[in-house]
């Protein structure tokens, strides 16, 4: 009997201690409804520091795969719009055919059209250098009859029918062949087609991981802080109350995380876009490797949605771990 005593005596002290110091109790405590917390109630410790590098990285992932996601899709059209207003003609010399006499007509042919902004033909040497890749040097290429090729730009807003032109230069050029590019074009847009899924998957991903840590860790805080919980449900303090508390820490540790892996997402962006320039400003092989501006800003969304999943699933884990004490 004296034992019980003693310990609800201990008991009530502690709570009366514990609500004194977070302002809960005492002759100037607030009612009920009006709990606010004056300090941490869960002792940060080293839990919150692991926490915050992991939400760190996970959002660096994030704008990673975001980011990617936006240039493929800035690349691609840029790509497929080029294509999509390009055309090449081809003139195969065979036969003893005269392919400049050729040339020269689907040229006029082309440029009489108001449809076409610019129609060139490429020299030899510029057409031989085009396959120099493939069959070595341009000098041992002289004796192979080398196509002759035709560019030509439709005018913006422009359309053609492609039936009727390829019909009109095969009149005129028998040598000749139209090539529309539709083929590389597709090939590219279901390549970025690919990425940006890919891209999606990946932050689709590292939200379900990052929900999954968030919820661990405040499970191990409750665990860690039971009596504290426990004397703060003695002394009157709600579980929505408890559930704020924690959800105001993760939310600070989640903001101050997410927006160190935007920061240093950012940073490999301009890195890999000085990287890829050739000094000029323009860049040599990924022309859309620089990232606008607006695409920065949009990557801000990606720390305002992880501080905000960290903030919810925290406070869930907080009121269903604590609805069995009601």
């Amino acid at each position: 009997m004296i034992r019980g005593w003693r310990k609800q005596g201990l008991s009530q002290a502690l709570a009366n201690g514990i609500g004194q110091r977070f302002g809960l109790t005492g002759p100037n405590s607030p009612g009920d409804d009006a709990l606010t917390p004056s300090t941490d109630l869960m002792p940060r410790g080293r839990g919150g520091a692991a926490l915050g590098v992991v939400v760190a990285g996970m959002c660096y992932l994030a704008c990673l795969a975001l980011g990617g996601a936006l240039l493929t899709s800035d690349a691609s059209r840029a790509w497929t719009r080029d294509l999509d207003r390009a055309l090449t003609i081809q003139i195969v010399p065979r036969g003893g055919a005269d392919v400049e006499a050729e040339a020269q007509a689907v040229i006029a042919l082309m440029e009489a059209d108001p449809a076409f902004a610019r129609v060139e033909a490429l020299s030899q040497s510029a057409s031989a250098a085009l396959i120099e890749p493939w069959l070595g040097n341009a000098d041992a290429l002289m004796g192979l009859p080398v196509p002759l090729l035709i560019h030509a730009d439709l005018a913006e807003g422009a359309s053609v029918d492609l039936e009727m032109l390829r019909a009109r230069i095969r009149a005129i050029a028998p040598n000749a062949t139209l090539d529309t590019h539709a083929r590389w074009r597709d090939e590219l847009a279901g390549a970025a087609t690919v990425v940006e899924l890919v891209g999606l998957g990946i932050l689709a991903l590292v939200a379900l991981t990052t929900a999954a840590i968030v919820v661990f860790a405040t499970r191990s805080a409750l665990a860690a802080n039971r009596d504290t919980v426990e004397v703060l449900h003695l002394i009157g303090a709600r579980d929505s109350f408890i559930a704020g508390e924690v959800q105001r820490q993760f939310l600070d540790t989640g903001l101050k995380a997410s927006l160190g892996g935007w920061a240093a997402a950012a940073v490999t962006f301009m890195v890999f876009g000085m990287a890829a320039s050739d000094g000029t400003g323009d860049v040599t092989l990924l022309p859309q490797l620089q990232m606008p501006w607006t695409h920065y800003l949009i990557l801000l969304a990606v720390p305002v949605a992880a501080t905000a999943l960290t903030a919810i699933a925290a406070r869930m884990t907080v009121m269903r771990a604590l609805a069995p004490t009601l």
